[in-house]
């Protein structure tokens, strides 16, 4: 009993750390919307790599910042915790998670581009899971989990299983789409797009063409779309 003790801290104890957290991540993922709604604020992470997977065409969905989903579900789970409702926070977290985990997962091999701040986002958002679990609700968790996870690509290709550079959204307002490589939006390219859609007052939005030798942009707008290719 004393050696199960020292191993497994007081439930109070993993409570107030998970809290502590989950406040973390719910900072994080407000950070994280704040560089999406302004972009240029460079406020959590200002690297090539971090405005790459911030610009991606995975950080949103039809039109909405995906951090916002996450500031909601990470308030519900900070607030249920607070009230002692402890299944709504594991199972609010348990959804963040699983979409989380498919987003790391193509930032890291089909971005290539490793965002510091995404990256502290997800390991919070598992380590106050972790701290909260309780081994009967693992199957429920667990169901939460590959919910989100499968939904992530749902939402973004379905009804194809394949990763590709085209989404299901049409824009509703101007704004730039680079088809590019990771590795050609390196030695200031990202700098001067960025610089030519705030000029004119559009988004803009990189999709990634892994292995691909040419680049392409395509300037679109609720009327009209041109298209400039460049080696």
């Amino acid at each position: 009993m004393l050696c199960r003790m020292a191993l497994r801290p007081p439930e109070g104890m993993r409570k107030t750390v998970a809290a502590f957290v989950l406040l973390t991540a719910l900072v994080l993922s407000l950070v994280a919307l704040w560089e999406k709604l302004a972009p240029g604020s460079d406020l959590g992470c200002g690297d090539t790599t971090c405005r790459v997977v911030q610009h991606s065409s995975f950080s949103e969905v039809q039109g909405l910042p995906l951090p916002l989903g996450a500031v909601l579900l990470l308030t519900l789970s900070l607030i249920a915790l607070l009230k002692g409702r402890l299944e709504i926070t594991t199972v609010s977290l348990a959804l963040v998670a699983g979409a989380e985990t498919y987003l790391t997962g193509i930032e890291l091999f089909y971005l290539k581009s490793v965002c510091r701040l995404c990256i502290s986002f997800y390991a919070c958002t598992v380590l106050s899971l972790a701290l909260l679990s309780k081994r009967a609700k693992l199957k429920r968790l667990g169901a939460a989990f590959s919910f989100a996870f499968l939904t992530a690509h749902l939402v973004y290709f379905f009804p194809n299983a394949q990763i590709r550079a085209d989404l299901l959204q049409v824009p509703s307002y101007p704004r730039v789409e680079v088809f590019a490589t990771p590795e050609q939006l390196q030695g200031g390219l990202l700098d001067r797009l960025e610089a030519v859609t705030g000029s004119r007052g559009a988004q803009l939005v990189l999709r990634p063409l892994p292995g691909e030798d040419l680049s392409l942009i395509h300037i679109s707008e609720p009327t009209r779309a041109l298209y400039i290719s460049y080696a």
